[in-house]
């Protein structure tokens, strides 16, 4: 790329340059965005919700302290092997439809859903459930995670109590995690405002040129056509015969100066492109 020849354009036709630049980035920032003067400050509120997302840790457990004590005749049902086992049955019936009835009963908006615990390492179950919770602003996500985290907590008192199980031998939800504060998942992305921006430019930068091309003057100043070229450019073109391209010049001259470089005869469109 020729800087000199580009610095030379962008000088010439500087209101111009500078008129799309700053439209270019009037253009990008309202892809991104939509200016609001809300609380008395103009801010700029982003196209394309954020993502905020709460991640809760809850244990299996049982009343008679299965994961406290080190006896090794712990009863078969409260064996942490077992408790492992029940991780994916609890997590099941937090994207069940009475947990889940609850949270969108609460019209906060944003999604609750669990998972079952697994060990990176061995793919085995662990005694974990991880709900988390997403939602469009941090506010929403901290009240989605408390709000699933009770509700599956009441669900499964609530169907152990209709059960009859004593309640030495419950199962409990023990909060290890509370996923507060909220984190930011995602923002928008910034891809659609570049690509605006330089669409912008690129047409801006193509006007210049193309306005610098069809003018021999401002050519001849940037060293692309000799100064002749560019003085001669205004003349009528005329044809000497039918079977020779036009040359330009007066033809009261003769053969004017449609001939160069040793008898050459260039017209011209070829004496403002091929430089002397």
């Amino acid at each position: 790329m020729d800087l000199r020849l580009f610095w030379g354009v962008t000088k010439r036709y500087k209101r111009l340059a500078l008129g799309g630049t700053l439209m270019a980035i009037m253009l990008g920032v309202l892809a991104y965005g939509t200016p609001s003067f809300a609380g008395g400050r103009p801010t700029l509120i982003a196209r394309g919700a954020s993502t905020y997302q709460s991640v809760a840790q809850l244990l299996i457990t049982q009343g008679v302290g299965t994961y406290s004590t080190i006896n090794p005749k712990t009863i078969a049902t409260g064996a942490p092997g077992y408790m492992s086992s029940l991780s994916p049955i609890y997590a099941g019936l937090a994207n069940g439809t009475a947990v889940q009835d609850v949270i969108r009963a609460s019209h906060i908006t944003g999604t609750v859903t669990a998972a079952e615990g697994i060990d990176p390492l061995t793919g085995d179950y662990t005694p974990f459930i991880n709900m988390t919770a997403s939602a469009p602003s941090s506010a929403d996500a901290a009240a989605l995670i408390r709000l699933g985290v009770s509700t599956l907590q009441r669900y499964v008192a609530a169907m152990e109590s209709s059960s009859g199980v004593p309640s030495g031998e419950r199962v409990q939800l023990e909060v290890v995690k509370s996923g507060l504060p909220p984190v930011l998942a995602s923002r928008p992305k910034p891809t659609i405002p570049i690509l605006v921006f330089l669409a912008v430019l690129s047409a801006t930068i193509a006007l210049m040129f193309s306005l610098e091309n069809r003018d021999p003057q401002t050519a001849a100043r940037l060293g692309r056509v000799s100064a002749a070229a560019a003085a001669h450019a205004g003349e009528p073109v005329v044809a000497i015969g039918p079977d020779q391209p036009p040359i330009s010049g007066d033809p009261r001259r003769g053969r004017g100066d449609g001939y160069r470089n040793g008898g050459e005869r260039r017209g011209l469109p070829e004496r403002l492109v091929q430089p002397d």
